[in-house]
């Protein structure tokens, strides 16, 4: 019988590369008092769960101001060697360097990720020992993934096709019944699938500097996601802008 790990080591992946074709150097980017990937960074060490985190970037010379970042932030960096578009690999490896039971699967432009539902997912996880575990219908932008160490191995004897890898879990959502996976059901006050706070384009970037120049943070010094979503619903010509269907179309979690 397999014996459970008492303790086990639950390691926060962040995504992140300088690299992008639609916002080129986007994790570095002003937003609020800092920089997009540390806003995000800050919302992880809130949820109060993680054991560390470690930002995953690739060694292309483009990510060495991420590198930078890290070392004056005193946060571990993994600098993956093989492809950027092999993203599983990257996770999988910096997983198994670090040690990882459990990994939070997060990306560095979701500065509103948000802290609760990461400590909610990722105590499911701790609790049932589920493949993969996340939470439906949030705003794109504001969950994550969490899974223990075999998940990251399986997805990687099975995703072949490029995309799979860069995607890294998309395999897994589109074969459920290979997996044992839980989807927990957002608060009601945060069930808005819709809408989008994940920078990834100017227009996202934009929209996330107006929320972070216009809803005041929480007296914990983080702008609440629920506060965000009502300044949105008062603001028609910013709401649209958060509306689209990539979320719809693209995210598993949303049907």
């Amino acid at each position: 019988m397999e014996e459970t790990n008492p303790h086990p080591r639950v390691l926060a992946i962040v995504q992140a590369r300088m690299g992008s074709c639609r916002l080129p150097g986007k994790p570095l980017l002003s937003l609020g008092n800092s920089t997009i990937i540390e806003q995000t960074l800050r919302r992880i060490r809130a949820a109060e769960i993680v054991s560390e985190i470690v930002v995953a970037i690739p060694s292309h010379p483009e990510n060495r101001p991420l590198l930078q970042l890290c070392r004056k932030q005193n946060i571990p960096c993994f600098a993956y060697e093989g492809s950027e578009e092999d993203v599983l690999s990257r996770l999988l490896q910096a997983a198994t360097t670090f040690q990882a039971d459990v990994i939070v699967r997060a990306f560095a432009c979701d500065p509103l990720l948000e802290p609760k539902m990461l400590w909610a997912a990722t105590r499911y996880q701790l609790d049932t020992d589920m493949d993969i575990v996340t939470v439906g219908r949030l705003p794109e932008g504001t969950a994550c993934e969490v899974m223990p160490l075999r998940t990251l191995i399986h997805l990687d004897s099975f995703c072949k096709s490029r995309e799979d890898r860069e995607e890294v879990t998309s395999f897994l959502w589109r074969h459920r019944e290979l997996f044992d996976c839980a989807i927990l059901p957002a608060p009601l006050s945060l069930r808005m699938p819709g809408i989008r706070l994940r920078v990834q384009t100017e227009e996202d970037y934009e929209l996330l500097r107006w929320i972070f120049s216009t809803v005041a943070p929480r007296p914990n010094g983080l702008i609440a996601v629920r506060d965000v979503l009502d300044r949105l619903l008062h603001h028609t010509e910013q709401l649209h802008k958060a509306i689209g269907s990539y979320a719809v179309v693209h995210d598993p979690k949303a049907a």
